[in-house]
């Protein structure tokens, strides 16, 4: 069981003890070699104390598979397999090279049906409002070594989100609804600072807008401001900037209902 207790804090976090401080100087690193490692029908049980409402999930059968391991410098990469499924149905799926000396490898990661509902602990502090339905798929290839790293491709799939909000206690309404919406093809390069969108699609989405007796327009009140007591950003350098490119937009059978309380 993992328990999350404090923003950098868990409930493992006093069986780790800080390496002694000396002028000994670190000796170098064993040589390991393991032909096959495989763990059968893990559990883990995660609960977060930090959020302001309470999460927890659990994850089953987890299935951890190592072949062909050595950390001697140049051996081939072993090969890396995970599996495992979460309460509520989602499921995970890591297939991947590694090589530990130097480090590198690739892997592709495959999450499904994750339940958006369930992760409204995270959501609420930057939606005034309330992920009522929604389902994500997400796969996406990562490939790093020690010079730098990068996730191509990355596909993001969305299935029924339901966005809801109320105002000063009023009845909760459906401000979004979107059928399917996907975002296929991503480039994301860090060291170039660079995320290059291959297309990005909505079908079957309607927002409505309402602009009340104030004049105050209900959507753009539904992303909150940063909190308070969050640190300051640094303002970014002359080279510091992302550049972000989109290749594609397509918008089908889309809505978008407005309505004037001022006039």
């Amino acid at each position: 069981t993992i328990m999350r207790t404090g923003a950098d804090r868990f409930n493992f976090s006093d069986l780790l003890v800080p390496a002694p401080k000396g002028d000994v100087a670190p000796a170098g690193p064993p040589r390991v070699v393991v032909q096959r490692l495989a763990l059968r029908e893990g559990r883990v049980a995660f609960e977060d104390r930090h959020t302001a409402t309470p999460f927890s999930t659990q994850w089953s059968g987890i299935d951890l598979l190592v072949e062909h391991l050595d950390t001697a410098p140049g051996s081939e990469p072993a090969g890396l397999h995970i599996t495992a499924a979460s309460e509520t149905k989602e499921t995970l799926r890591v297939e991947g090279r590694l090589a530990p000396t130097p480090l590198s490898g690739q892997a592709e990661v495959v999450l499904k049906a994750l339940a958006l509902p369930k992760y409204m602990p995270y959501i609420q502090p930057y939606l005034n409002g309330r992920v009522t339905g929604g389902s994500l798929d997400l796969g996406a290839t990562l490939q790093w070594s020690q010079a730098d790293g990068r996730i191509d491709p990355l596909t993001v799939r969305l299935s029924d989100l339901r966005v809801t909000q109320n105002h000063d206690g009023a009845p909760e309404k459906e401000i979004i609804a979107i059928g399917r919406a996907e975002v296929a093809g991503t480039r994301i390069e860090p060291d170039r600072r660079t995320i290059t969108f291959g297309r990005v699609s909505t079908e079957d989405g309607k927002v409505w807008v309402e602009r009340d007796a104030e004049g105050r327009i209900d959507l753009l009140g539904a992303l909150r401001p940063p909190a308070a007591d969050a640190p300051p950003t640094q303002s970014p350098g002359p080279n510091s900037a992302w550049k972000i490119l989109l290749t594609e937009l397509s918008l089908q059978n889309c809505a978008v209902a407005f309505s004037d309380l001022q006039t």
